[in-house]
């Protein structure tokens, strides 16, 4: 009865009593009526599930397989669609989003992230390079056994 104001206790409590025998006699007759149709449904014959079914199996099989490992990469080209609100890298507090639509600093986020990737992607193939020539080569220098 925290709801109700301007009247007393007696008014109030009546009220909501009221209403509580009102939402009860509502809840038994939908109860009666879902009977009736409980019985019903119990009459119909039982279709069999066609999950069971090998073709079915293996059509489900397929479609998991196929969307299991599926890559999900963020290109500048398609940003977010309208109404995301989620995270973008390189976005929030940068030059790329200051006095930006939206759209527009998703793609510069985006597109900023993307320059940082193709980066670190060629010091590491520059670092793999390096240790690859490090392995296969020969000393330059060595002192002589005497």
């Amino acid at each position: 009865m925290h709801f109700r104001y301007g009247t007393s206790f007696q008014r109030a409590a009546d009220k909501s009593v009221a209403e509580f025998d009102v939402r009860l006699a509502a809840e038994r007759s939908r109860r009666a009526l879902e009977t009736s149709s409980r019985a019903r449904s119990r009459s119909a014959p039982k279709i069999p599930s066609i999950r069971s079914l090998d073709h079915v199996k293996a059509a489900i099989k397929q479609y998991e397989q196929r969307i299991k490992y599926k890559e999900h990469h963020i290109s500048p080209e398609f940003p977010p669609i309208a109404g995301y609100t989620g995270h973008i890298p390189r976005l929030r507090g940068t030059e790329a989003s200051l006095s930006q639509r939206f759209h527009t600093a998703a793609k510069r986020g985006l597109s900023l992230l993307q320059k940082e990737r193709e980066s670190n992607k060629t010091m590491d193939e520059a670092q793999t390079a390096v240790q690859i020539a490090l392995r296969n080569s020969q000393p330059r220098y060595s002192t002589p056994i005497r």
